[in-house]
């Protein structure tokens, strides 16, 4: 159910696609309708003459690849590289599976997330504070190269309850129907994609776990509970970071609502973060970027260091149009806004609708 799909992207922090009606088929990896012309599916191969969505349902294994390529230059300002564009681009392979489908034990997921990073990232020297191309600025201070960003292992004990562990992409939290992602899918930009105020205590890729828990009377409201490494990077396991200078505490909410006899959310999630000397305001040498996470090649604003640091965010989303002949067609406004401790955080409030 459609539910049980966005419970896989509860733990903080692609686009949710519907999932199958029948309930027995409920699953965190939804299969979806690869058939249909060219222009028409969802992806460029197809169906493979069936053997595609017969092998994803009988084995519970589904691989999905994407390439996005970009060409970007700074027109006027910036940092560096007025008028030069260069060439960039990124790839991700997902890999799915379902025990539950392959015949091995119910209820149990796996996903791993690789993806590889290419060319001048000349977008990111523009001077905004939050990056205009969230793809691209997600590897940081790891710069180009092939990271395992993703590999978790999720367990529902029951209908209602699940615990998931590993490594975590964090662009998974903060879920919108309409503005959510790493980039590829809907906006480009990092503010419609991941509330900025999430940035310091949220690494991309962190190691950790926790608990998701499905309430409700059809189990569509989705409450999450996660520990995680507040040091994590893309290109390291975190093993050695792990409960040692940073870790972050999140929990996040997230409401079906049927205003207007509509589909609609509403999602609160806060974050704290804890460590000694370990927090304070920080942005890249050049003065402009928030580092995502920070890291080396970073600056300090106010010389002065906190031990904890903490983050609300909300954002809602409210379907207002609807196509009866095509469920993923649809018309809505979403919005998101967020608030950070004023003493470690660049960005202290943020509102945008």
């Amino acid at each position: 159910a459609e539910e049980a799909q966005e419970a896989a992207a509860a733990a903080p922090a692609s686009q949710a696609e519907e999932a199958p009606a029948d309930a027995q088929d409920a699953t965190l990896f939804p299969i979806p309708d690869y058939s249909g012309s060219l222009l028409a599916r969802p992806v460029l191969t197809g169906d493979w003459n069936g053997d595609r969505t017969t092998f994803a349902h009988s084995n519970g294994l589904q691989v999905v690849a994407n390439v996005n390529e970009y060409f970007q230059g700074i027109a006027d300002g910036g940092f560096k590289n007025e008028g030069v564009w260069e060439d960039s681009g990124s790839a991700d392979l997902r890999i799915q599976f379902d025990s539950g489908k392959s015949g091995l034990w119910p209820g149990g997921f796996i996903e791993i997330h690789a993806e590889s990073y290419w060319g001048d990232k000349a977008a990111l020297a523009d001077g905004g504070v939050v990056p205009s191309n969230f793809d691209l600025a997600l590897p940081a201070v790891a710069g180009t190269g092939t990271y395992m960003s993703h590999w978790t292992f999720t367990q529902f004990l029951n209908e209602r309850f699940a615990v998931t562990m590993g490594k975590v992409d964090t662009s998974l939290g903060d879920m919108n129907d309409y503005a959510w992602g790493v980039g590829d899918q809907q906006f480009m930009n990092g503010s419609f994609n991941l509330n900025p105020v999430t940035y310091l205590s949220s690494p991309y890729s962190v190691l950790g776990g926790g608990f998701i828990g499905l309430l409700g009377d059809e189990k569509e409201h989705i409450l999450s509970l996660m520990v995680y490494d507040g040091d994590g990077t893309i290109d390291e396991s975190g093993t050695d970071t792990i409960f040692k200078d940073r870790t972050t505490v999140g929990s996040t909410l997230r409401l079906r609502t049927d205003f207007f006899d509509k589909k609609g959310h509403q999602y609160f999630g806060l974050l704290y973060g804890f460590g000694k000397d370990q927090y304070s305001k920080q942005v890249d040498d050049q003065g402009g970027q928030l580092i995502l996470p920070p890291g080396p090649g970073i600056s300090d604003i106010e010389g002065e260091t906190e031990d904890n640091h903490w983050a609300f965010f909300y954002n809602f989303d409210q379907q207002l149009l609807a196509n009866p002949n095509n469920p993923g067609q649809d018309l809505g406004i979403f919005g998101r806004f967020g608030a950070a401790d004023k003493d470690t955080s660049v960005i202290r409030t943020l509102s945008l609708i």
